[in-house]
């Protein structure tokens, strides 16, 4: 019977960003793309709140999935970690070759371009986007099947330092590149595991490990913004 709740978690991440994607998602359609996604971050913490106050969040389902672990390079390494990741890399080929080979994907990246200027060719934007938020959905109930396996509680500190790192990944890819944020997720990770066993002297460097996401997407956005050109009568200044 338990097994039977995995699809029905799945489809009501679904069905909340479809909600989301269909009522909200367009008054913010003007706004810049963090914008747009602390406008999702929102309403995950209102959620989050809810789930707190109905549910004991301390003790996480697990999926059930044989997990065993083992050594490589004097780190234990386990099969659901490997899961995870190549999960995350199934996402990212995958979405990557729905944008790129498919129509729909075609119109989907037209619209992050340019929402009117699609709709006045004809492209159905609404149920483009909302295609686009169930989507999202799914993906996002297949990433908490694997969560409670990191996890040892899904409150709302926990789930808030899950989100930020991740909004890092994506600060680096500037939202645009799968590719990029991709790896820079995987780069915010293993500099975070680095930090963690530090005593000592060194405790500070663990004790600010959760910054890591902060201070990489600073960097990131101080190199992107090192040379920028402006168009001044004609002419271009740097």
């Amino acid at each position: 019977m338990g097994i039977l709740l995995y699809p029905g978690l799945v489809l009501n991440c679904a069905l909340i960003t479809l909600a989301y994607g269909w009522f909200l998602a367009p008054k913010l359609d003007r706004r810049d793309p963090l914008a747009k996604s602390l406008g999702m971050v929102a309403v995950a913490l209102f959620l989050m709140g809810i789930m707190k106050d109905r549910w004991d969040t301390s003790k996480p389902r697990n999926l059930h999935f044989p997990s065993r672990t083992f050594t490589v390079a004097d780190t234990v390494v386990s099969t659901t970690q490997i899961l995870a990741l190549a999960f995350a890399l199934v996402v990212v080929v995958g979405v990557n070759l729905f944008l790129q080979r498919t129509s729909i994907g075609t119109a989907m990246r037209a619209i992050a371009n340019n929402r009117e200027t699609s709709a006045l060719l004809g492209v159905p934007v609404r149920r483009i986007e909302a295609m686009a938020w169930f989507g999202a959905g799914i993906l996002c109930g297949c990433v908490f099947l694997l969560l409670p396996s990191f996890v040892k509680s899904l409150d709302q500190g926990t789930l808030t330092w899950f989100v930020i790192p991740a909004l890092g990944g994506a600060i680096v890819g500037r939202f645009r590149s799968l590719w990029i944020t991709f790896f820079a997720s995987i780069v915010i990770g293993v500099i975070e595991s680095f930090l963690t066993p530090f005593s000592g002297a060194l405790q500070f460097l663990s004790d600010f490990r959760r910054v890591t996401p902060v201070v990489i997407s600073v960097l990131a956005i101080l190199w992107i913004s090192r040379r920028r050109t402006v168009v001044l009568a004609g002419r271009e200044m740097s």
